[in-house]
């Protein structure tokens, strides 16, 4: 299984690495997709390997998406069309997604 975390900078850095380790322990990958490659920097100022771009990659590759929240992240997520495809393509194929903040 493989879950995408869709984040941005200003995201809820304790919930992206909560949500990890929770995965992780339930043998779980978990990778992070923004909307650039890269890193990004968490709302407590934690920088964060990115995974994935939005540019390379597809919801098909995953088993689900949770979004860890984050006022700033979430305000740049909401405005991007590529993240509105991608859920709506999870969404479509009865994928789990898990919105958080």
């Amino acid at each position: 299984r493989k879950i995408a975390i869709l984040a941005a900078d200003g995201c809820d850095e304790t919930v992206v690495a909560s949500v990890k380790k929770t995965l992780l322990d339930a043998g779980v990958m978990s990778k992070i997709v923004a909307p650039h490659a890269g890193t990004i920097k968490g709302e407590g100022g934690k920088e964060l390997e990115v995974d994935h771009g939005l540019n390379t990659v597809v919801s098909a590759l995953f088993d689900g998406v949770v979004m860890p929240g984050g006022e700033k992240s979430s305000k740049v997520l909401a405005k991007d069309r590529r993240v509105i495809e991608f859920l709506d393509e999870t969404y479509k194929h009865l994928k789990a997604i898990l919105l958080c903040g």
